[in-house]
């Protein structure tokens, strides 16, 4: 199996010291126990008792550990064991593919509707509202739905299209369309907030203004891809925390990039220019972030210290530009060889693009 074909593949091996071995550990249960508190996604070349015993029942909550995917010792079978619908499926279909083997895929909806509910593609957010294994139980007793998706990742050969079912998927960005048993909503990742604020603002009051602008315009939170500013609020606190609250990526943009879409501007302000160099931050922040084509769907909404509005783009936000804050992360990385460090420390070193190195003497 070539590691290359699989993104930051690593090679751990059980008292294996060889050139081609990135890891080597000497307690099966520890390492695998230790991926897992990590999220580090698992291939094991064993056989799934194996497995099994090394957790020691240590199975951490759903969606909240790795992906385990057992490959079988003759290389022919992929079975995806945990968080299977949280990437341990698609994993496994991918391993199969390289492997030209078979993946066994055991989960009730994959096996009998032929897709995944449960895991929708980047762009696309189940709301957390739904009562997914009721709906799951009837779609899987019924094999019907009142309406067909329009996206090709829901439709299924194995579901049927009845108007007398009662069973039904919507995609909404509206707060007002709740889910219930008999309902699956999911929101598409379509919005963006523009922020700006004074400085030292503060943090309940922009809350208070973002949240109550979201729920007065009728518009979900889980639709909200990411928050923008300008990059002159880098360390505005009250932007910062707020973005943690809604577990949010903050965007930050310079003045320069701002000006470029001054047109669609709905509220263009010459103080606002004088001050931080550019004729809008809340509106023109939101655009830019949300794309070419987007459209401004919530002007400037402002408090005594706050401004806030939202645009939405045309289709799902998959990615964000690369002007989010980067990460700082702290590492020491100890005496002896490469091999003794965690797993963790490793992943921050492969994912880190700035190295500053201090030596204790």
């Amino acid at each position: 199996m070539s590691k290359k074909k699989i993104e930051n593949c690593q090679i751990h091996g059980l008292n294996i010291i060889d050139a081609k071995v990135d890891v080597t550990f000497k307690n099966l249960a520890k390492h695998i126990q230790l991926l897992q508190k990590e999220k580090t996604n698992i291939i094991a070349i064993c056989s799934i008792p194996i497995i099994i015993r090394s957790l020691e029942g240590k199975l951490p909550k759903k969606h909240n550990g790795s992906c385990i995917v057992a490959l079988s010792p003759d290389g022919k079978y992929t079975v995806p064991l945990l968080d299977t619908h949280s990437g341990a499926n698609e994993l496994a279909t991918k391993l199969a593919t390289i492997l030209n083997s078979k993946p066994v895929i055991t989960t009730q909806s994959d096996t009998f509707l032929g897709v995944s509910p449960d895991n929708p593609p980047p762009g696309f957010v189940l709301d957390p509202d739904c009562n997914y294994k009721e709906f799951i139980s009837a779609l899987l007793d019924r094999r019907s739905l009142k309406n067909v998706p329009a996206y090709s990742w829901l439709k299924s050969k194995k579901i049927r299209v009845s108007g007398s079912s009662k069973l039904e998927i919507k995609f909404s960005i509206n707060s007002s369309i709740k889910p219930n048993k008999e309902l699956l909503v999911y929101r598409p990742q379509k919005l963006i907030i523009g922020i700006g604020t004074v400085s030292g603002a503060s943090y309940v009051k922009l809350k208070k203004l973002v949240l109550d602008t979201l729920e007065k315009k009728d518009l979900s939170i889980h639709s909200v891809k990411a928050i923008a500013t300008i990059d002159l609020k880098k360390n505005e606190r009250a932007i910062n925390k707020l973005g943690q609250y809604l577990n949010k990526p903050i965007i930050h943009f310079k003045a320069s990039e701002l000006n470029k879409i001054s047109p669609q501007l709905a509220n263009s302000s010459e103080y606002v220019f004088r001050t931080v160099g550019s004729h809008s931050v809340a509106e023109a922040a939101a655009l830019v972030a949300a794309g070419k084509s987007s459209k401004l769907i919530v002007e400037k909404n402002k408090s005594a210290e706050a401004t806030c509005a939202v645009a939405c783009s045309r289709q799902v936000i998959k990615n964000l530009p690369s002007t989010q804050n980067g990460t700082l992360s702290i590492i020491g990385l100890g005496p002896g060889s490469d091999a003794w460090r965690t797993i963790e420390v490793n992943n921050i070193l492969d994912e880190s693009t700035h190295y500053l190195v201090f030596q204790v003497t």
